[in-house]
């Protein structure tokens, strides 16, 4: 158990309060999961009057596609008429499924016309109003998209599990509240929810009064990406640099191992060695305090790069900082990876496969997460994905049009066959 450092759990209170137990017993670093907290904060953001009649409306008029065959046929052969070379059904909302919400109100605003074509010819006005939004609603279930679907990003960028995902925990956040600001052109729905989303992200990451001894702090201060610490006041940065310099001196031992052999062997110098120092008397001669400030000093590497990779790279100049980065760099910000391990077992194991033994058990599940190293699968980036990003300075803001669609939801995608083929655009509807 100690390689163990830290364990990752949800928002319950008797998970958080396991944690205070092990912390106080073997030291290990308590987090809440990263994307547990985002999703409580999205759910009360939306937890208003207009919000949910808005969101009972949609699960209403998404249900009467669901369970018709007839009007689900008939919302086919409408996309059919207009041109879409791809034909979406509607997405149901699913309460357990994180982001639901937003793939929901996404297709059914990519799939406004369609819809509102098929109503107005199937039903009379009465039954048409009992399924079709205002016009206020749709207005304001577009206006919400690019706030939705920052939260989905940044969710999928922590929930990670081939790089470092922790450190990105801070300035994914307040990227999120700088896109949640209200802007002048919004209705007083999308501006309510935008004003509860930064009350819940302040409460529940602490954004307002951070701890720089905290492992989200510390661990985006080891990323060559972050070390600028932005997010940081100038007098919360001398904190970090002291809390760092604290826990560097705490490692030196695990650094510099004593060595109890004896004497070590007399190694040949060469003349650079004679006139310049080895490489060891450099190091010794360093102080935990110099260290320190020369990783701060220097510029932030790109967020293209991968930080373990710079720290193999560095670990001669910045030994006692690159142990530290190990720990903390190491600790997933949510608990998803462990969770898709159970996941995974759960289809291994099944009635017809109850007389596996446990070791077999574990080396299928190994297998499993492992394969894209023997070239079964694609193999998960190192970092994230330029379109997973959302850093204030880099965002930029999507306008989804009429014309716009989310192509990830493939099973809900049906081909559609003409006499043309298709010209491997990656549009999903043609011209008008």
């Amino acid at each position: 158990m100690e390689s163990v450092s830290a364990i990752v759990h949800d928002e319950a209170s008797n998970a958080v309060l396991a944690g205070k137990i092990l912390w106080d017993v073997a030291e290990w670093e308590s987090i809440v999961c990263a994307a547990h907290r985002l999703q409580n904060a999205i759910k009360h953001a939306v937890d208003n009057q207009s919000m949910q009649r808005l969101l009972a409306k949609c699960r209403h008029l998404v249900g009467h596609f669901k369970h018709s065959a007839l009007a689900t046929d008939g919302l086919m052969k409408k996309q059919k008429a207009l041109g879409f070379t791809k034909i979406l059904r509607v997405i149901q909302e699913t309460p357990t499924r994180w982001n639901s919400s937003f793939y929901m109100l996404q297709r059914l605003v990519f799939l406004k016309q369609p819809i509102r074509l098929y109503l107005e010819d199937t039903m009379d006005e009465v039954d048409r109003r009992s399924y079709d939004l205002t016009d206020n609603q749709w207005a304001v279930a577009k206006a919400l998209l690019n706030l939705l679907e920052s939260v989905d990003q940044v969710t999928t960028t922590l929930s990670g599990e081939k790089y470092s995902t922790l450190s990105w925990c801070l300035p994914l956040m307040y990227g999120l509240r700088k896109v949640a600001e209200p802007d002048h052109n919004d209705s007083s729905t999308v501006r309510s929810v935008k004003a509860n989303l930064i009350e819940q992200l302040d409460r529940r990451f602490n954004l307002r009064h951070l701890k720089v001894d905290s492992p989200v702090v510390l661990a985006a201060a080891l990323d060559p990406r972050f070390r600028k610490l932005n997010f940081l006041s100038t007098e919360e940065r001398l904190q970090l640099k002291s809390v760092l310099i604290d826990k560097a001196v705490d490692c030196d031992a695990a650094v510099v191992p004593a060595d109890t052999s004896g004497p070590p062997a007399k190694k040949q110098k060469s003349v650079l060695d004679r006139l310049l120092g080895d490489d060891e008397e450099a190091v010794s001669g360093v102080t935990v305090s110099d260290e320190v400030d020369a990783y701060f000093e220097e510029r932030p590497i790109s967020r293209k790069e991968d930080p373990f990779v710079w720290w193999r790279s560095n670990s001669s100049r910045f030994p006692r900082l690159s142990y530290l980065a190990k720990k903390f760099l190491s600790i997933p910000a949510t608990s998803t990876p462990s969770e898709r391990v159970f996941s995974v077992a759960g289809i291994v194991v099944d009635r017809k496969r109850c007389a596996l033994t446990p070791d077999m058990v574990n080396a299928l599940v190994f297998l499993h997460k492992n394969s894209y190293m023997l070239g079964l699968t694609e193999e998960e980036p190192s970092v994230p994905q330029a379109e997973l990003l959302l850093l204030p300075k880099d965002h930029e803001t999507i306008e989804i049009s009429d014309n716009e669609v989310d192509t990830d939801d493939t099973d809900d995608v049906i081909e559609v066959e003409s006499g043309d083929e298709e010209t491997g655009d990656e549009s999903n509807t043609s011209d008008p």
